[in-house]
């Protein structure tokens, strides 16, 4: 009896009502350099041309496995479900809006088998769907808390997943995400960065789960997400500097990221600040602190001011585009007009 072949990669690609995109994101994987991988496309039961595309490439190509949800039991769901069916020796995710560079997975690869790594990460091509404009972040980490989120630009051994057994949390709809990548860099030291080759990540697509406006149900869940990645930080074995890193990046940062987006229960956004203060009261962080929450942001958490957090703004006139000349801060009825943005001039009322 033939023996079984196992790929190098499985690729998870969760799919819902993404008829535009997911194509593309296809293409880009059939065609990837390193041909022995499986791709797993998951449809949570989409009402849209999706399943219909999905079933058209597996016609194709047989490295594609197809699973097909009777019900829509949202993204994680998918991808642990992905995960499941995987068979590689790594496993790596597409969000089907995205697409990879043609040598994304064989670069990833190589240096995973060179490394006996864990976690191999590559670095990113963002393109703002409002603007057209194009970034790549392709920096090298000086430590591996700076992984903090984009879990799909990185390729990951699927023992190593399975040995501790990280998955997605099916009860979050939003920081699914970065909860799983602070259960893997708090659970791995073997952590690669590659910088040749791109994820291709679209933002502010319309339909994405990356809102600026926050219901109670996603605020719900970015808040225990929040406290989740907290407590595995409050329970790994790391060092004094080493825990400042990680709640600093994978705790502040993600915080910060949410706090000033719309919420429609104020409450969300009181209970994220009044999170904030504790973690101040509890660990101190003040230079990490004053870095994410510039200007009087730091003191109203400092003295637990929230009402003032709210009402402050901060605007900026810049001579020559980069040399700031003018700071208006807006604190509830007063500005405050600063020259250099230190240099207090006079204040309204």
């Amino acid at each position: 009896m033939k023996e079984k072949l196992v790929p190098k990669v499985s690729v998870i690609v969760p799919c819902y009502n993404v008829e535009p995109w997911v194509e593309r994101c296809l293409e880009s994987l059939v065609n990837q350099t390193l041909s022995d991988i499986e791709i797993i496309c998951i449809d949570d039961k989409s009402i849209d041309n999706t399943l219909k595309i999905l079933g058209r490439f597996v016609k194709k190509d047989k490295r594609i496995k197809l699973i097909a949800h009777k019900n829509n039991m949202g993204v994680s769901a998918s991808r642990n479900d992905g995960l499941k069916a995987a068979c590689g020796d790594y496993v790596g995710f597409v969000d089907p809006d995205d697409f990879v560079d043609f040598d994304f997975y064989e670069k990833l690869y190589e240096r995973a088998i060179d490394t006996d790594a864990d976690v191999v990460k590559a670095g990113i091509r963002t393109v703002d769907l409002q603007n057209g404009r194009q970034t790549v972040n392709n920096k090298i980490p000086k430590h591996i808390s700076d992984f903090s989120g984009a879990f799909w630009s990185a390729i990951y051994k699927r023992d190593f997943l399975n040995r501790f057994n990280i998955k997605f949390d099916e009860k979050l709809i939003l920081g699914e995400d970065t909860l799983f990548v602070s259960n893997v860099v708090l659970n791995t030291s073997n952590i690669q960065f590659i910088k040749d080759t791109c994820y291709n990540y679209f933002y502010q697509r319309p339909g994405s789960l990356d809102s600026r406006t926050l219901s109670h149900v996603r605020a719900e869940s970015i808040y225990s997400s929040v406290i989740q990645r907290l407590k595995l930080i409050e329970n790994a074995s790391l060092s004094h500097h080493d825990k400042e890193l990680f709640i600093d990046k994978h705790v502040l940062f993600q915080i910060k990221y949410n706090i000033f987006k719309t919420f429609e229960v104020d409450a969300d956004r009181k209970k994220l600040f009044d999170l904030l203060t504790d973690i101040y009261q509890k660990y101190g962080l003040k230079r990490y602190f004053i870095h994410r929450f510039k200007g009087a942001y730091f003191k109203f958490i400092k003295t637990s001011n929230y009402g003032a957090f709210i009402n402050y703004k901060l605007k900026r006139f810049y001579l020559f585009y980069f040399l700031p000349i003018i700071r208006m801060e807006y604190t509830g009825k007063k500005i405050y007009i600063k020259l250099f943005g230190f240099i207090p001039l006079f204040k309204i009322r």
